[in-house]
């Protein structure tokens, strides 16, 4: 059943919509952009599971044990597998500052129940941010 009143929820860093099945290609997307990133998530990287994976978090929601949602950020915050030591480098080779680590926060797609390593780019941070990647970028052009 989808929300008669199409709720969606955000705000300047972030956008919250009901999760649909027209989410599958750009789920997929993501994940294929850079699959090493995801190699801890739960997330399938074809069309067809991505479908199955949407359908089951839907068939969740009709039964009232899940609210799923597709999100859209800002490079405000991140969260990451404490596992993964390649994504936290490239994040902060972006210009983000590592948080801390949240123990035990959730299980892994490994069947682990894994750590979480958070880091940010504040508002303050993000012009020097941006100027970097473009410079880094610009020669890659």
């Amino acid at each position: 059943m989808e929300r008669a009143d199409g709720l969606i929820l955000a705000s300047r860093r972030v956008r919250l919509e009901p999760l649909t099945l027209e989410h599958v290609p750009a789920l997929v997307a993501a994940i294929n952009e850079d699959p090493d990133s995801f190699r801890y998530s739960t997330a399938p990287d074809t069309e067809s599971a991505m479908a199955e994976w949407v359908r089951a978090a839907l068939d969740a929601r009709d039964a009232g044990r899940e609210l799923p949602f597709a999100t859209y950020s800002s490079p405000v915050g991140f969260r990451i597998d404490a596992r993964n030591d390649r994504s936290r480098s490239a994040v902060e080779r972006l210009g983000a500052k590592f948080e801390a680590v949240r123990r035990a926060e959730q299980l892994g797609a490994d069947g682990v129940v894994r750590d979480s390593a958070f880091s940010s780019i504040l508002a303050a941070e993000w012009p020097a941010v941006k100027e970097g990647l473009i410079s880094r970028l610009g020669s890659r052009c």
